[in-house]
């Protein structure tokens, strides 16, 4: 199981953009061997900011260092009477990408006294007036997630940014991060965060297929709770908490995407909107999370997804079980009910609700065959 990402540079006229192109390059390759992320291209692709498909990177990468040093090293591909500021269709472009598209950029100052940075932020602040800097806390989580960095040395290579509808839109560098990434496996690490944290903090892909979302999504999931029980097993009990909560909010994330949270019907939306395989395929996706999610928030007591997520979503699995005009596509097994049933009986018990509680439990007893397997549960 692999995720799917577009890491792309930007070519610009501020200075020496390609200056870390091949680092790039050689950290796709990284990538690849190293972690669940794959990019779509074997080599990173450069564009400019009017470029029709730069909308589909999953972030957009921007490097150079001062232009001044970049003319003294002659690491300088356009012609100094090229060298210009962004222009108006550039900043439009570089606006849409970020708030119609849900993109993500980041950019690495590559070095100097600091003059390419200082133009950097002054033409993001002109492109996002409206919105605040912000230095990231080490509590974000593109210091938590996948990999816990907050204690680690990159941590205090300072990043800043500007938080749009909620999320990390816009990050920079005080440092060559790109640089330290060719040494650095903290480093890159980070950088794999930073992807983990573009794919996750938005749903506003228009061009990514909704059905190749919810992979997306449950994917990363899985690798959560994989994580999750491997740490559970070596009694690393703080980052098994960790890594099971992100399976939670992942695997609710998969049922919001399937239109499972919003509204009665999710599984018609699957019906309706693919082929029978592609259908048959995203209900397996939508109940194991589901169940997942089931069991997780009972067993850490999130009993706020409890509440406000899963009862509801249970009791409607647990509903059109026996509704008569359900497609025969979306089979449910024996057991699968009985799990259903089983953590909807835990979850109203948690929350207070006993006669509900009750009589769940009492399904559960009367309809498990399986003593050994009844026992279990029980217990």
């Amino acid at each position: 199981e692999t995720v799917e990402v577009q890491i792309t540079l930007l070519k610009h006229y501020l200075s020496n953009y390609h200056q870390h192109q091949y680092t790039l390059n050689n950290y796709i390759r990284w990538l690849h061997e190293n972690t669940l992320l794959r990019n779509k291209t074997e080599s990173v692709p450069v564009v400019e900011l009017t470029d029709e498909s730069i909308h589909k990177a999953t972030i957009l990468f921007m490097t150079g260092k001062d232009l001044a040093i970049a003319i003294a090293t002659r690491d300088l591909r356009q012609r100094i009477q090229g060298i210009r500021p962004l222009t108006e269709v550039e900043k439009d472009a570089l606006k849409r990408y970020i708030i119609e598209y849900g993109g993500t950029f980041f950019f690495n100052y590559g070095g100097g006294n600091g003059s390419l940075k200082y133009i950097v932020r002054e033409e993001l602040k002109d492109i996002f007036n409206e919105y605040e800097w912000i230095t990231v806390p080490l509590e974000h989580d593109i210091y938590q997630t996948p990999n816990n960095l907050s204690g680690a040395s990159v941590a205090k290579s300072k990043l800043r940014g500007i938080v749009i509808d909620g999320r990390l839109a816009v990050i920079c560098t005080e440092e060559d991060l790109l640089q330290k990434s060719k040494t650095s496996e903290e480093v890159r690490q980070l950088l794999v965060n930073l992807l983990f944290y573009a794919l996750m903090s938005t749903d506003r892909f228009p061009w990514v297929p909704r059905e190749n979302r919810i992979l997306q999504v449950y994917v990363i999931a899985n690798f959560y709770y994989e994580r999750a029980q491997k740490k559970k097993e070596i009694d690393d009990y703080e980052g098994y908490i960790q890594d099971i909560e992100k399976a939670c909010e992942s695997y609710l994330k998969v049922l919001e995407l399937a239109g499972y949270l919003q509204e009665p019907g999710g599984e018609d939306r699957i019906i309706s909107e693919h082929d029978p395989q592609i259908a048959k395929y995203l209900w397996a996706i939508v109940k194991t999370s589901l169940l997942r999610a089931a069991s997780i928030a009972n067993e850490i007591n999130k009993l706020e997804y409890l509440e406000e997520k899963i009862i509801p979503a249970l009791e409607y699995f647990r509903d059109s079980i026996d509704d008569t005009g359900r497609p025969d596509l979306l089979t449910v097994t024996e057991e699968e009910i009985q799990e259903a049933r089983f953590y909807l009986g835990l979850g109203y018990f948690k929350l207070g609700q006993y006669e509900k509680a009750i009589r769940e439990f009492e399904w559960f007893i009367s309809h498990t065959p399986d003593e050994t397997r009844k026992t279990k549960w029980i217990r």
